[in-house]
């Protein structure tokens, strides 16, 4: 009897509290998707002010004319070296995860337990030095090309527009997840390709300026495109990795970008390609941009695993108008009405794509196509049936009639 009644609380008591977290959940997700949002604007908008205009209120007024003279016409301008530098700074991810571990007092593990079951992310053998050089050299190199693409880009437009680009990669993700990952290609879904495609067309045209527009329009949709293959190749290799997992295979990627890919910025200063002069590089603006890319890229990872997948997702599309915000108070950037007319579109445009890509169900594909096969059945002629079905009308009409 005492079970009974038990049981009997039990179930009156666990559908409140399942709805409780949900609430919970979706409240959590709300905070991501904001949080995820600002630091995207943020990082954007502090590696773009890495970009300052060349003029001669940088160099010491201290230093002798001619020395003056010649750094007055330079100014920092090294974007592989930001996206190095950027880089490198998610090698604190795994140990910040190791250090809020060790000190979780519901939960003791020892550092080796820990280790065990985050190595497992490279497969029952752990991690060797074939697999470093192999998964960890191809991300890092994916990843750096990635982000120098995306800054090149925003030394000639605003963060708003090439965030409003950058948001077409879902379109690349998902052609690339039938292509690669033998995802189903709902036929709905390619009505996102249009929207995106027209979208980034009339954000280009706003403002076009000829060979510097094309440029950037071709890098920025190169870094989308490479966000997307670093997406898809992260899943067809890793799969579905716990936090941990995923914070210990950005520290080894950031560990080899820092230790192998660094004498590219040598050899870029002394090639004359990205001089670095120590007195004129940007630190503060370089700092905020590497804090809030490492911050970008914990919420991103921790709110997959803690909420729902799409609120990390809709993060990035919510950052499209605060950025347009962010040039209009921070940048003073005049939106003639055209101009604006034409930005605004193109990125209502990609957000519905994006949208459309990520809440669209497979079964209205399903139903879709059950509607057009009845409605081409029943508009059918009776000379286009099938030979199988006039096969079996003219056994029908041969057959003599019943008494």
């Amino acid at each position: 009897m005492a079970n009974t009644i038990k049981d009997r609380e039990l179930t009156e008591i666990t559908p409140a509290g399942a709805r409780n977290d949900k609430i919970i959940k979706i409240l959590v997700g709300v905070v991501l998707v904001l949080a995820i949002a600002v630091s995207l604007v943020g990082a954007a908008q502090f590696a773009k002010s890495t970009y300052p205009s060349c003029n001669s209120s940088t160099v010491n007024p201290e230093s002798s004319s001619s020395s003056s003279s010649s750094q007055s016409s330079k100014c920092f301008r090294a974007p592989f070296f930001v996206t190095w530098f950027n880089a490198i700074w998610l090698m604190v991810c795994y140990p910040a995860y190791l250090l809020v571990m060790l000190l979780n007092c519901r939960r003791k593990q020892t550092f080796r337990e820990i280790w065990r079951q985050s190595e497992s992310v490279y497969g029952s053998d752990g991690l060797t030095w074939r697999k470093v050089f192999t998964h960890c050299g191809t991300f890092s190199v994916l990843g750096v090309a990635t982000n120098y693409a995306y800054l090149r880009a925003l030394e000639d437009r605003a963060p708003s527009d090439i965030t409003a680009m950058f948001a077409s990669n879902c379109v690349f993700v998902f052609l690339l997840s039938a292509a690669l990952l033998n995802a189903r290609l709902i036929s709905l879904k390619l009505i996102s390709v249009v929207l995106a495609g027209t979208g980034v067309f009339l954000i280009a045209y706003a403002d076009w300026s000829g060979l510097a527009s094309l440029t950037a329009v071709f890098l920025i949709l190169l870094s989308a495109f490479g966000a997307a293959c670093y997406t898809i190749s992260f899943k067809r290799i890793v799969g579905n990795a716990r936090p941990d997992q995923v914070c210990l295979f950005l520290t080894l990627v950031a560990t080899f970008t820092a230790v192998v890919l660094w004498p590219v910025i040598l050899i870029l200063h002394y090639t004359a390609e990205e001089e670095i002069i120590p007195e004129l590089i940007p630190w503060p603006y370089m700092m905020g941009s590497c804090t809030l890319g490492v911050a970008f890229n914990f919420l991103l990872n921790f709110g997959v695993a803690f909420t729902y997948p799409l609120f990390a997702a809709f993060g990035g599309i919510v950052a499209i108008p605060l950025n347009f915000v962010a040039d209009l108070l921070f940048r003073g950037v005049d939106y003639q009405y055209t101009n604006f007319a034409f930005k605004a579109s193109g990125a209502v445009l990609v957000i519905v794509a994006f949208v459309w890509i990520a809440v669209l169900p497979e079964s209205l594909d399903d139903r879709c196509y059950a509607c057009v096969t009845r409605a081409n059945r029943r508009h059918r002629r009776p000379n286009d049936a099938a030979p199988e079905e006039m096969e079996q009308l003219k056994r029908r009409n041969n057959q003599p009639a019943s008494t």
